[in-house]
C-alpha cells in the first residue's frame, strides 16, 4: 500500500472511532449544557466547576495550567467531588489558569470551560 493510501486509511479509522464514541451522546436528542470552572483568587488552588445541569459539575476532571509565553504547561489535575469543588494543595508562582474538558454522556453534553488567568506569589 502506498503511503498516501495508508494515511487515507488511518484518517478514516480515526473519524470512524470519532463517530462511534461521540453517535450516543448525540442520537437519541441528547441536550447540551454550559460549564463554568472557577479558580480562587486567594489560597490556591481550588474552585468550583458550575453547570444548570448536576451531572456536568460532580465528578468533572479539571486541570491546571501555568500560563507561560512560548506555551502552557499543565500543573496538575483532580477531580470535582460530589459538592462541585475542586482543590490542588499548592504554593505557586506564576500566572495559572483552571480548564475543565468537555463531557459526552449518554443523554447529555457537558460543554469545557477555561476560568480566568490568576496571578500566584511574587
Amino acid at each position: 500500500m502506498k503511503p498516501r493510501s495508508r494515511t487515507l486509511v488511518v484518517i478514516g479509522m480515526v473519524a470512524a472511532a470519532v463517530a462511534l464514541v461521540t453517535a450516543p451522546a448525540l442520537a437519541g436528542g441528547a441536550k447540551s449544557f454550559k460549564s463554568k470552572v472557577t479558580l480562587a483568587a486567594t489560597d490556591p488552588f481550588h474552585g468550583q466547576v458550575k453547570s444548570d445541569k448536576a451531572a456536568c459539575q460532580i465528578s468533572r476532571t479539571v486541570a491546571v495550567y501555568r500560563a507561560k509565553y512560548g506555551g502552557d504547561s499543565l500543573y496538575d489535575t483532580t477531580k470535582t467531588g460530589a459538592d462541585n469543588e475542586w482543590s490542588i494543595p499548592a504554593t505557586p508562582n506564576g500566572n495559572f489558569y483552571a480548564k475543565v474538558s468537555r463531557r459526552l454522556g449518554h443523554k447529555v453534553i457537558c460543554k469545557s470551560a477555561v476560568s480566568p488567568t490568576r496571578h500566584f506569589g511574587m
